[in-house]
């Protein structure tokens, strides 16, 4: 299960196109994960969390949308089943969540804008 490569909704990637003409992202390429999340939401929340933590994805966000909330996902440590995510923050559609790449903040997005 951990040597899997997950296909997130949404990445960001670090470079430019042409930089993965023969090849795909890896995990030290990648600055942001988002998942959409209704029917897939616990395992989005156990499984991929996991994995994305293992492979030392920067920030998972999933865009929950059962409990109309944003979920952040930071600082990943561990591997394998032991992999997880030492920060976590709940945005409510109220909120407006941080962009954070690299450890800047690139824009503030509005929850409500994101949520149904």
């Amino acid at each position: 299960m951990f040597d899997s490569e997950p296909e997130p909704d949404i990445a960001i990637i670090r470079g430019k196109i042409r930089d993965y003409l023969h090849r795909h992202p890896g995990p030290a390429d990648i600055g942001l994960v988002i998942e959409v999340a209704h029917a897939s939401l616990a395992y989005d929340q156990t499984v991929k969390k996991r994995l994305y933590a293992a492979a030392k994805i920067p920030v998972y966000w999933i865009i929950n949308l059962v409990n109309n909330q944003v979920e952040v996902y930071t600082e990943p440590t561990g591997t394998g089943r032991n992999a997880t995510n030492q920060q976590e923050q709940i945005y409510g559609v109220n909120d407006e969540v941080r962009v954070v790449i690299d450890g800047r903040s690139l824009a503030i997005i509005s929850a409500k804008e994101i949520l149904p």
